[in-house]
């Protein structure tokens, strides 16, 4: 089972059939509904996600660019030690 903060991906079907696969970032677990409520911030909205769908990133599979992404928003949280892991691990990046 994922952690709140974990990055995980799943793939997302609209109601006219289109595929998406988003990145995302556990805010809640939602164990009665055997499912996490997630953030995804390429495009700023929320999902529940079942369990059995979820994918957990590893380290190497998260680009740059999602870590800016939840560096600001750990910014808007005001969530000063996420934002310090983060701005870490960006800096193991480079």
């Amino acid at each position: 089972m994922l952690s709140i903060g974990d990055m995980l991906s799943f793939k997302y079907q609209d109601a006219r059939g289109k595929s998406f696969e988003y990145v995302a970032y556990v805010e809640r677990i939602v164990e009665e509904k055997s499912s996490y409520n997630v953030y995804v911030p390429s495009i700023n909205k929320y999902f529940f996600v079942p369990f059995s769908i979820a994918q957990p990133l590893t380290d190497s599979s998260i680009t740059t660019e999602d870590l800016y992404a939840l560096a600001h928003l750990a910014v808007d949280t005001d969530d000063r030690l996420w934002f310090d892991e983060i701005m870490g691990r960006i800096a193991k990046t480079q």
